[in-house]
C-alpha cells in the first residue's frame, strides 16, 4: 500500500485515497467529501484499477452520468508552465517542464532538502515545447525534494506586452496531485500537471511601475511590518500601494502575491501557528493562486475558507506546522 493508491473501507461505502503512511499501521486517506483521517491498515483494501471493468456498481447506487460537453471549436490547450508527471509504469513518473506559451522559456530549477540546495536543470525552452528534467518514484512520494523553480519568459518576437519572472517553491502535496491527472499540454498524454503560476503579461509601464513598488518604502507600499507578524493580513490592492489605479490587474495580482509569500515567509520563521490573510471574493483569481500554492507547501498543516462574517468567503486561514 502507498501514497496515492484508491482504498475502500472495508466497513463501509466510503472511498478514499492514501496521502501518508504514518506508521507500519496506520495510513492518512482523504476520502471524497475532502476529509483527511487515519485508518489501520487493515481495515482498508487497495481498489484495482481494473475492478470497474468486472463489478459494476447496482444500478439504484450509480449517480445518472452527466451531458458530454460539447466540443469547443477553436478550443485550444491551456497555455502556461507546468510541471508534468508522466507515469511510465505503476511506479516511476517521467518529470517535464512545459512550455506552452509563445515565449522563449529561460529556466533554472534547484532541489531542496535538509538544508541544502542542489543544482537540478537549467537551460533554454523553446515555445510549445517541453524539456525533461528528472524521473521520480511513486513510493517514495513523502521524500520527494522540493523544487526552487525561476523561470524567465524571453520574447519570441517583438510586442508591447512582457511576461513577469516567475520564481516558485514546487513540493506536491498527496491530497491534490493524485487528482490531478490530465491530458498534458506539448506532451500530448496523461500526465499529473502542476500549473506554475500564471503567465502574466506587463506592459513596459506597468513593469517598472510594479518594480519600484516592490522595491519601494512605506510611503508607497505597506510593506510587512518589521515587528511582530500580524495575525491578519489584508491583500486588497489599497492595502498595498497607494494609487492601485495606476497598475493594471496582472500589475497586482503579482504584488498581492509577493506580499503574500513574504509575510507567509516571516510568519513561519516567527513560529506563528495561524494567520489569515484577506483577499476578497471578488473573480476568485487570487483566492485561487494562493490556494495553489498552499496545497503545494509541506510547511502547512492545513488551510481553509474563513467563514467569518466579516469577510463572507473572502478570506482564507492558514494553520503552519
Amino acid at each position: 500500500m502507498n501514497v496515492g493508491d484508491k482504498v475502500r473501507m472495508l466497513r463501509g461505502k466510503e472511498e478514499g485515497i492514501v496521502t501518508r503512511i504514518i506508521d507500519p499501521k496506520l495510513i492518512e486517506i482523504e476520502i471524497e467529501d475532502g476529509f483527511q483521517i487515519p485508518v489501520l491498515k487493515s481495515e482498508v483494501v487497495v481498489v484495482a484499477r481494473e475492478e470497474a471493468s468486472f463489478f459494476k456498481r447496482p444500478e439504484s447506487e450509480q449517480a445518472p452520468a452527466p451531458p458530454a460537453p460539447l466540443p469547443k471549436k477553436g478550443a485550444t490547450a491551456q497555455e502556461g508552465y507546468f510541471i508534468a508527471y508522466k507515469p511510465l509504469n505503476d511506479r516511476l513518473l517521467s518529470v517535464h517542464l512545459v512550455n506552452n506559451t509563445p515565449d522563449v522559456l529561460l529556466f533554472s530549477i534547484v532541489a531542496e532538502q535538509a538544508g541544502r540546495y542542489e543544482p537540478l536543470a537549467s537551460g533554454q525552452l523553446l515555445p510549445r515545447q517541453a524539456h525533461k528534467l528528472s524521473q521520480a518514484d511513486l513510493q517514495q512520494f513523502e521524500q520527494w525534494p522540493a523544487w526552487q523553480v525561476r523561470l524567465l519568459p524571453h520574447p519570441a518576437q517583438p510586442g508591447e506586452r512582457l511576461a513577469a519572472v516567475l520564481q516558485q517553491r514546487v513540493h506536491p502535496k498527496a491530497a491534490t496531485f493524485f487528482r490531478s491527472l490530465r491530458q498534458a499540454p506539448v506532451l500530448d498524454a496523461k500526465a499529473y500537471l502542476l500549473a506554475l503560476s500564471p503567465s502574466s503579461l506587463l506592459a513596459p509601464a506597468e513593469a517598472q511601475k510594479l518594480q519600484e513598488t516592490l522595491q519601494s518604502g512605506p510611503e508607497t507600499r505597506q510593506a510587512p511590518p518589521a515587528g511582530p507578524i500580524p495575525s491578519q493580513v489584508d491583500l486588497h490592492a489599497e492595502k498595498l500601494v497607494e494609487n492601485p489605479k495606476d497598475l493594471s490587474g496582472a500589475a497586482i495580482l503579482e504584488l498581492q502575491l509577493a506580499t503574500f509569500e513574504q509575510v507567509l515567509d516571516r510568519a513561519l520563521a516567527a513560529g506563528l501557528e495561524e494567520i489569515t490573510f484577506i483577499h476578497g471574493v471578488g473573480n476568485g483569481t487570487l483566492r485561487k493562486e494562493l490556494h495553489r500554492r498552499l496545497s503545494a507547501m509541506n510547511t502547512i498543516a492545513w488551510f481553509k475558507d474563513d467563514h467569518k462574517e466579516k469577510w463572507g468567503y473572502g478570506a482564507t486561514r492558514v494553520r503552519l506546522k
